[in-house]
Parts: structure tokens; C-alpha cells; sequence
């Protein structure tokens, strides 16, 4: 069980100062040393706790069944323990949660629902196609070696769904209406067209910055803030639009700063901050294997354009 070590920790009771984007009537859940407070008042039982059972009954009694909470805990903290207390604020009815680092001067909303619709089958016929979304995940995988993050970039077309334009999941080529490559500029438009001899396709690549990962490796906890810039970077690279949706998946021993840092990245770009996926997921034996070939926006532009041609295929 991994609690905050080392250096200047933050003293259990101690107040912190709320970051100016988390409302006041937002109930602040801690997890400091070990010790569990809502609103500076002790939960028992956490560190005694199943933590592969995502709720804390305890925790849930003491919240209120509506509103906002703000979550915090020290970066060294593994995943599990925040996933937790952010589980049982979901279960108990709060629907908007700012997660942080304890004593940051900032914290991260969490966004709204995606914007995608899901349709897989042609059920009122072939939907019109306007273009091509692209939405992000993001992998913080731990092993012996220490922690990395990986990138996939997910290819969505939008279409119209019920007045608005939308990316849709999973809507098979043969529901898509009258397309062409035309709907992109030229670089793209040619790499589509160039793609229409192939079979169809998988909807997703891999991204990376210059390391072939997403993020180089970290062998300290204590590194992970390094990520927030280095990640910055990698967006700005890639020319990651500001409404890009992305999911974060975490594994369970990933130290709280490296999925702060990611949340931080994506602020300092303004762009939507990516939800956080909740399954438990183990760590991995070996290193990483970083050879990603996608590593800016021009090959990335490329993918999209024979993504599509591909969905274009024809005999």
C-alpha cells in the first residue's frame, strides 16, 4: 500500500485553498497519509478497504445524493485509491467531479457525456457522410521498468443524427450514403484516394511523440510531472483540435500525478479534458514497445484520408 513519501508532504487537516474553478458548495474528498476525509471529517475503513470493489460504502453514506464534489489526494497515491473515491462519489448521485492533486492551485472537470451517436446497422437507411472525427485514448501502463503512456487515434465519420452533426460509432460502410475524398483538402483528399483499392480498414492507429510512445517512460514517481509539458508538446505536434474527445484508461499502480499531468496537458491546450475510464486494470511484465507511426499532424491528416478511402473500397 503506497501512500505520499518523501519531500514536503501535505499535513492531514490541513486546509488547502480551492482552485478557483471548483464551486464552493463542492464537497472536497481527501486522501492524504492514508487518512480519508470528506469536508476535513475522517471515513473509516479505507486502507482496510477491497480496493478491486470500486465503491466504499462508508464514503457513500457521508456524501450528498446530488451536487459536485472535488477529489483530491497527493501524486504519489496509485490510481486504485483515487479510482475508489471517485467511484463512490458516482454511485452516490454527485454528476459533476473535479479531480486534483492535493494543494495544486488547479483541478480537472470532468467532461460531459460524448457527443458521439452509436449506430450499427442501416435502420432508416444510408446516413450522409460530412467528414471524419478524430477522438484519442490514452493508455498510463506500469510494469517493472516504471510507467509510459500510449496514444490510439480513433477514426469516427459524421453524419447527421436527429438535426445535428455527429461522429457515429460503429456505422458499417455499406449505411454510409454517396462520400467522396473530396470532403478533404488536398493532401488528405490524395491519401484517400489512393486508399480506395484496399479492404476496409480498422478505425484506429497508433499515436506517439517523438519516442514512438505517447510519453517517455518515467522510473520515479516524482517525474511524472515532467509529463504535463511533455505532453503539451506532443498535442501541439499532432495539431489536436480543441474538442477532441479522448479517453483515459489507467492501470492500477500509475502514481495520481501522471493522470493529473495528462489532465493538465490537455488544460494548458485547452482542449476538452479526457474522461477517465474506471475498469481495474493490471500492470504489464515487460517494457514498453514504442514504434508508433504516427508522430505529427501530417501523418496523422494522412491516416484519416486512407482510413476513409478504404471505407470507400470498391472492386
Amino acid at each position: 500500500m503506497l501512500f505520499a513519501c518523501g519531500g514536503q508532504q501535505p499535513i492531514v487537516g490541513t486546509p488547502v485553498a480551492r482552485p478557483a474553478s471548483v464551486p464552493a458548495n463542492a464537497v472536497h474528498i481527501a486522501f492524504v497519509a492514508g487518512e480519508l476525509t470528506v469536508n476535513d471529517e475522517s471515513v473509516e475503513g479505507f486502507t482496510n478497504t477491497d480496493l478491486t470493489n470500486g465503491l466504499h460504502e462508508p464514503l457513500i453514506v457521508k456524501l450528498p445524493a446530488s451536487g459536485a464534489a472535488w477529489i483530491t489526494a497527493p501524486g504519489d497515491v496509485e490510481w486504485l485509491y483515487v479510482r475508489k473515491l471517485f467511484l463512490s462519489a458516482r454511485e452516490a448521485g454527485l454528476t459533476d467531479i473535479w479531480l486534483g492533486l492535493h494543494g495544486a492551485e488547479d483541478a480537472f472537470a470532468q467532461p460531459d457525456r460524448t457527443r458521439a451517436s452509436f449506430n450499427n446497422t442501416c435502420k432508416g437507411g444510408p446516413l450522409s457522410i460530412s467528414g471524419v472525427d478524430t477522438s484519442l485514448s490514452i493508455s498510463i501502463q506500469t510494469g517493472s521498468d516504471g510507467t509510459w503512456a500510449k496514444g490510439t487515434a480513433r477514426f469516427r465519420p459524421i453524419a447527421e443524427r436527429d438535426g445535428k452533426e455527429l461522429p457515429i460509432v460503429d456505422l458499417p460502410p455499406e449505411c454510409w450514403g454517396p462520400t467522396t475524398c473530396s470532403m478533404f483538402e488536398e493532401r488528405t483528399a490524395s491519401a484517400c484516394e489512393s486508399a480506395i483499392t484496399l479492404a476496409p480498414l480498422a478505425a484506429k492507429v497508433p499515436v506517439g511523440g517523438a519516442v514512438g510512445c505517447l510519453l517517455p517512460i518515467i522510473k520515479e514517481r516524482s517525474d511524472a510531472a515532467e509529463w504535463r509539458g511533455q505532453l503539451a508538446e506532443v498535442l501541439e505536434t499532432l495539431a489536436i483540435s480543441k474538442q477532441t474527445e479522448t479517453l483515459l484508461m489507467v492501470e492500477a499502480k500509475a502514481p495520481w500525478e501522471s493522470v493529473t499531468s495528462i489532465f493538465g496537458a490537455f488544460s494548458d491546450r485547452k482542449i476538452r479534458i479526457p474522461a477517465v475510464g474506471t475498469p481495474l486494470l493490471e500492470g504489464h511484465e515487460g517494457p514498453p514497445v514504442c514504434d508508433a507511426p504516427i508522430r505529427d499532424a501530417t501523418g496523422l491528416q494522412e491516416a484519416r484520408g486512407i482510413w476513409l478511402g478504404s471505407q470507400l473500397y470498391r472492386e
